[in-house]
């Protein structure tokens, strides 16, 4: 790398200051799924290609931490206080801005790393059609049966839960849904 002092030479010139702000953003959509930004875009700071990829590799690690989302001084990753003054003041405005979209990212993408999650569903609507055989004669009845098949991944493997329910367990199903989906918003 071409040195601390040369980076933040860089950093804390006030006419780079859009510039700046244009790479955070494009740092934070990276953490959010985004394409990664491109040198090229942001060259024009006057920094070599290895102090972008550094300053780069720096503000992902910071941005991938939850305690980013806190926007307290005190709780910032110890990265956050290597930065210069100006820079310090315009992360904490980038992460005002996208704290909702960069808070959605985090959790779920710790959730995927800690729980099964539901990537994919299919379903089919089978008739069942039973025999019964009463007294004195056989008579048939028809059953709707919904089977449904739920595309888990877990821990990065991926696998498939085959679940059958009559009208009764899915209507029970849907309501259980709708309560978890309403506590949610």
């Amino acid at each position: 790398m071409g040195g601390n002092n040369n980076l933040n030479s860089c950093l804390i010139r006030e006419d780079n200051n859009d510039l700046l702000t244009q790479f955070l953003h494009a740092c934070i959509s990276e953490v959010c799924g985004s394409s990664a930004p491109e040198y090229s875009h942001f060259s024009k700071m006057g920094w070599p290609e290895d102090e972008f990829n550094y300053t780069h590799k720096i503000l992902l690690t910071l941005f991938n931490k939850p305690a980013v989302l806190h926007l307290d001084d005190a709780k910032m990753p110890q990265e956050f206080f290597h930065m210069p003054e100006n820079v310090q003041t315009l992360i904490l405005s980038c992460l005002k801005i996208r704290r909702e979209q960069l808070w959605r990212t985090l959790a779920f993408n710790h959730s995927q790393n800690q729980t099964s999650t539901m990537i994919d569903f299919d379903w089919r609507l089978k008739v069942i059609i039973c025999m019964v055989m009463g007294s004195s004669k056989v008579s048939s009845l028809k059953e709707p049966l919904l089977q449904l098949d739920l595309r888990v991944k877990e821990k990065g493997e991926e696998d498939i839960l085959g679940i059958e329910m009559n009208r009764g367990e899915l209507d029970s199903f849907i309501k259980t849904l709708e309560a978890a989906n309403a506590a949610l918003n």
